[in-house]
Parts: C-alpha cells; structure tokens; sequence
C-alpha cells in the first residue's frame, strides 16, 4: 500500500490505526442513535449509502 501512495510504511501504519480509532469511537454512539429504529430501513440506507461512487476517466486500473 505505501509504494502506491508513495509514502513510507509508516504513515500507512498511522493512516490504517487512525481509521481504526475512528471506525472505533463512531460505532457506539451510532448504535446508540439508531437502536430504536426499524431494523430494514437502516440496512437498506447502508448499503445504497456504501455503493461505491463511479470511477472517473482518469482512474483507470494499472495494467501490468
């Protein structure tokens, strides 16, 4: 992962634990907040709001 951003191994240590610790201090309280809705609803707006976005022209897959 860090030839390809290039940067150094370590700055992608801290980028992988710093969304750790995001992923880690957002999912209580958001739990929290959607614990009283209905369950169905809350999967389907997850899983359209994950869809990844469309990739633009100039992103294109290295061929090797």
């Amino acid at each position: 992962m860090a030839p390809e951003l290039g940067v150094s191994e370590a700055r992608v240590g801290y980028l992988v634990t710093g969304y750790a610790v995001a992923s880690f201090l957002a999912a209580t309280p958001l739990t929290a907040a959607l614990r009283g809705l209905p369950r169905r609803p809350e999967l389907i707006g997850a899983l359209l709001g994950s869809q990844p976005p469309t990739p633009s022209p100039r992103c294109r897959p290295r061929t090797v």
